[in-house]
């Protein structure tokens, strides 16, 4: 009788009050969990048209322990898989619980493969079961794809193998465009998941999608004229941007040379540079025009004030001239900027403060980063008004002494035409 009551009460307390503990137990040894990768959010032009998006893919992984015969095995496979006897068989031997065979595969591949190995193993006779291939199995993943190729990749900027992005608005933009992974539960057989144990426990969200402000049409436009340019002047590198003067949208942005985002393996990585953005220069004469504006803007000269213009004019201890000798000229502001002149732009930038100058350069974007959302942009650069030399202001006044990017040229212009 004591024996009885003492079996109850063990069947009592396994039943009823550790029952949760031995499930939990029993699912931890049959069963496993496993990410289920979210795809990136597409990158789109202004009508809608994919300059990058994400595709299905597989990634194939191994059981190493469940290899009993590595050598045979990589044989069988490698011609499926299209690599290397030697690479399958690296990643098949050893001791893992999980190798990764081939990353990102063609679906179609991984059909294949499972459909032979199924065809492999229900050859076999009972004498020759130990001949089975095992331990392969699949992993949804994404891979993601270009479909305009080298057309907006110094933009757009491609991903790495891991799926972070690289470089440009993939890079930058990666927090957003990047989903977040689910994860899903499943019963481990011997050497694959048990099929229809799969259960989701937290779906995968898809990142956001990017709609630019680019046009694809005006884009190869763009960038036939801009590859053009650079064969023609045998330049190292060009850049194009077009933008709306009424509302600063970029509506076609290249660069020359390029490279291809869907195959990036030997691509140098000054290719992969936004010159657009990270490279400065001075701009030289066409740094004239925030000189002009700003005179006229507080007008201390109008576009038919008369000024005397020498060849050379002397400021600060050093000497200033203009590209061509010529006798002194009475030239009008409108004529000082026709003609490109340095010294008569010196004297329209003397109309106005440092301080006014400098201001001026300031609120046409320069020392600041346009905010295109791309990443290395530079600010370029201007010193403050109280690191100016005597010969900084008259230097400045044609467009020397401070530096911008093509990106911050192209919003100087752009102002110019939205008066």
């Amino acid at each position: 009788l004591i024996f009885f009551l003492l079996f109850a009460a063990r069947l009592i307390q396994i039943q009823a009050i550790q029952a949760s503990d031995y499930r939990a137990k029993a699912a931890n040894e049959m069963e496993s969990t496993r990410a289920i990768p979210a795809a990136r959010g597409e990158i789109t032009d202004i009508n809608g048209v994919a300059f990058a998006r994400s595709v299905s893919a597989i990634n194939i992984v191994v059981d190493q322990t469940l290899i009993t015969d590595a050598p045979a095995t990589a044989n069988f496979a490698a011609p499926i898989l299209g690599m290397t006897v030697a690479q399958v068989q690296s990643a098949i031997s050893g001791t893992k619980r999980y190798s990764m065979v081939a990353r990102s595969a063609k679906p179609a591949i991984w059909r294949t493969l499972s459909d032979s190995i199924d065809a492999h193993n229900a050859a076999l006779s009972k004498e020759n079961f130990d001949k089975r291939i095992l331990g392969f199995f699949a992993e949804r993943n994404f891979i993601r794809e270009y479909p305009s190729g080298s057309l907006v990749s110094s933009l757009v900027g491609f991903v790495r193998q891991d799926g972070i992005g690289a470089t440009g608005l993939e890079s930058s933009m990666n927090s957003l465009i990047s989903g977040t992974d689910g994860r899903y539960s499943y019963a481990r057989g011997y050497g694959a998941e048990i099929p229809g144990s799969q259960r989701e426990l937290v779906a995968a969200k898809s990142g956001t999608n990017i709609r630019l402000t680019i046009n694809r049409d005006v884009q190869w436009v763009a960038a036939e004229a801009i590859t053009q340019a650079v064969k023609d002047s045998a330049a190292t590198s060009g850049t194009v941007i077009v933008m709306d003067p009424k509302t600063g949208e970029i509506v076609a942005h290249a660069t020359a040379p390029t490279f291809n985002p869907n195959n990036t393996k030997n691509v140098e990585l000054s290719l992969m540079r936004n010159p657009s953005v990270q490279d400065v220069y001075e701009p030289g004469s066409t740094g004239k025009v925030m000189t002009m504006a700003a005179a006229l803007e507080e007008k201390t000269v109008s576009p038919t004030t008369v000024f005397t213009v020498p060849y050379m004019l002397r400021r600060g201890g050093s000497n200033f001239h203009d590209h061509e000798k010529h006798p002194i000229q009475h030239l009008t502001t409108s004529g000082i900027l026709a003609v490109s002149s340095n010294t008569g732009t010196i004297q329209v930038g003397e109309t106005l403060s440092h301080d006014t100058l400098y201001n001026y350069l300031r609120k046409f974007g320069i020392g600041s980063k346009t905010g295109s959302g791309l990443p290395g942009e530079s600010a370029g650069l201007l010193r403050p008004v109280s690191d100016w030399s005597r010969t900084t202001a008259p230097t400045v006044a044609f467009g020397q002494g401070y530096s911008l990017t093509a990106m911050q040229a192209t919003s100087v212009f752009a102002t110019i035409a939205n008066n």
